[in-house]
């Protein structure tokens, strides 16, 4: 059974992973010194984190993070003196904010379960910062993306919180968050708003019968909206119009529907992928390098798998895609609930949305994706819940 102590550990790792939205307004506000905002904030996050754990750190995840630290500084080195260009250091800076200090927080988190819950508490939060951002310009996110990113989480956590803590209250907010990401969000949030569903309502049933009932409920609505799909479509824009802000999801949606042509922002990312295959041909093994594609062709290659290839080539490629199967794979297989649909969120916050925008440098949810899954291998899990961590500590 995992430890249920140094609950301080859980809240701090998990306030770090939201705090980057919890911050945005102050940070909005206070942009001429956003940099030194969030300086103090990790300087008292890591001062507190350090007293509570006695300043003693789990020995083999410190020794897991710096090796994957290296590894990722090691491939910026080599393109800093071999291809560097304007993006190397800027997406060292986010791989270290991401990636980096997610990795010193979540060194001696034992108990997932402690952890999902105050990560749905502040996801939940973060969410409600943004409520009104569609109705305020995105003053406070930025833009529809930036406000899919910072509301999708809320949406997720407020689904654990209706269906794993059974906590019926909730509900209200939930299809609130859902309807903003439907109307006000970018396309990618809402097919990951769509896999969660599926996810809590397929997969974590364990009864076989209401697994197979819910699965021909999921069917017979799908083909029901498929049918009224035009009218609930026009209904939500102008549903859109009344409360006076544009939705840029439901114009390209109802661009298809009206007047039958190719969908602009599509076709964008057609014009990307083509390029993206151009390249390969001519730089397969190495590829162009961090940033390098983007320098090229003033945008990165929105889908994951591609900008992984166009960035390392085939051979690390290769690397990181059986590393991510594997981690997947291990997800599946864990055998303690809470660390099971803490992981399995996580990664659908990031692999759904990352296959049509957004680059990975920039995803935490995608790093830490990562992280838990090389600090925790499905090797203990498969030992049972008797298991006892005997890890040392420094």
């Amino acid at each position: 059974m995992e430890s249920r102590q140094n609950s301080c550990i859980e809240l701090i790792a998990a306030f770090y992973i939201n705090s980057f939205i919890i911050l945005r307004p102050l940070l909005t506000k206070y942009s001429y010194i956003s940099t030194y905002i969030l300086g103090i904030e990790i300087g008292v996050l890591v001062i507190v984190y350090l007293f509570n754990c006695k300043f003693r750190l789990d020995r083999s995840n410190t020794i897991r993070m710096f090796g994957v630290v290296l590894i990722v500084t090691a491939l910026f080195l080599i393109d800093f003196i071999f291809r560097r260009n304007m993006f190397t250091w800027q997406y060292y800076y986010y791989f270290l904010i991401y990636g980096g200090l997610t990795a010193v927080f979540f060194i001696n988190i034992k108990d997932y379960g402690k952890l999902l819950e105050y990560w749905t508490i502040f996801a939940i939060i973060s969410g409600g910062l943004v409520l009104l951002d569609p109705f305020n310009e995105y003053t406070i996110s930025g833009s529809y993306m930036d406000f899919g990113t910072a509301i999708l989480p809320a949406f997720a956590a407020s689904i654990i919180a209706y269906a794993y803590y059974k906590k019926k209250l909730i509900l209200p907010l939930l299809l609130v968050f859902l309807l903003e990401i439907i109307l006000y969000a970018n396309k990618g949030a809402t097919f990951s708003a769509i896999g969660i569903i599926l996810f809590f309502t397929i997969y974590m049933t364990e009864d076989k019968q209401k697994r197979i009932k819910r699965v021909v409920l999921i069917l017979g609505l799908s083909i029901i909206l498929m049918i009224l799909f035009p009218t609930i479509l026009k209904s939500l824009v102008k549903l859109s119009a009344y409360f006076g802000v544009g939705s840029y999801s439901l114009s390209d949606v109802n661009q298809i529907l009206t007047s039958g042509g190719q969908l602009h922002s599509y076709s964008v990312r057609t014009d990307i992928w083509d390029n993206i295959g151009t390249e390969l041909k001519k730089n397969l093994i190495t590829g162009l390098g961090i940033g390098g594609f983007e320098v090229k062709y003033g945008n990165y290659a929105h889908n994951f798998f591609l900008d992984i290839l166009i960035t390392h080539g085939i051979l690390i490629g290769f690397c990181v895609f059986i590393m991510i199967a594997v981690f997947i794979k291990n997800t599946i297989k864990c055998r303690y609930k809470e660390r099971f649909i803490f992981s399995s969120v996580i990664l659908l916050l990031w692999i759904l949305p990352l296959m049509f925008s957004f680059t990975y440098w920039k995803t935490n949810y995608f790093w830490l994706f990562l992280i838990i899954n090389i600090y925790h291998s499905v090797s203990k899990d498969d030992m049972g819940d008797e298991y006892e961590s005997t890890n040392t500590y420094i």
